[in-house]
């Protein structure tokens, strides 16, 4: 999808550089990708404490139950 957006010039440097990444496009996309598990994350750590996930919540038994559901 193409999109038209004015960033500073100045950050997209420093990120690139940072990054060692030579591709705006890729380095906005991996931002962005960064920040929905950023985002995400906050989600569920502001669940702890509330009941909503129980003490022994593994995010990798979730993720092998899947797997095995998926694989039949």
């Amino acid at each position: 999808m193409r999109t038209t957006l004015d960033l500073p010039e100045s950050l997209l440097e420093k990120l690139m550089r940072l990054s060692g990444e030579k591709n705006k496009t890729r380095l906005i996309t991996n931002a962005l990708i960064e920040y929905d598990r950023q985002l995400r994350r906050e989600k569920l750590l502001s669940c702890q404490g509330k009941g909503i996930i129980s003490e022994d919540f593994s995010p990798y038994k979730i993720r092998n139950a899947e797997k095995d559901e998926s694989n039949g």
